[in-house]
């Protein structure tokens, strides 16, 4: 599965996509760490990241999902930017 984390390409394996949260790879397998667990509810807000997806009609749209409700390969094809992405 293949998606953007931050502008930069991410391909993943879809057997170890499935055993992940898309919080767990962002802070597991990246050195992307601003992008917290706490609750691990969705209801705080600090494992926050926006998605970033193409419409049918090739709209682009932006939404602000938490990222430890995420099942990784949920974000397939998606843009996603975290606290660190920002600063660009």
């Amino acid at each position: 599965m293949e998606f953007a984390l931050n502008g930069k390409r991410c391909v993943v394996n879809p057997s170890e996509a499935a055993k992940l949260t898309l919080n767990e790879y962002i802070r597991f397998k990246t050195s992307f760490k601003g992008t917290k667990l706490s609750c691990a509810q969705g209801g705080c807000g600090a494992c926050t990241v926006a998605v970033s997806y193409q419409t049918e009609s090739g709209e682009v749209k932006t939404k602000t999902v938490p990222s430890c409700l995420m099942a990784l390969p949920s974000v397939a094809g998606t843009s996603i930017t975290t606290v660190e992405g920002l600063k660009k």
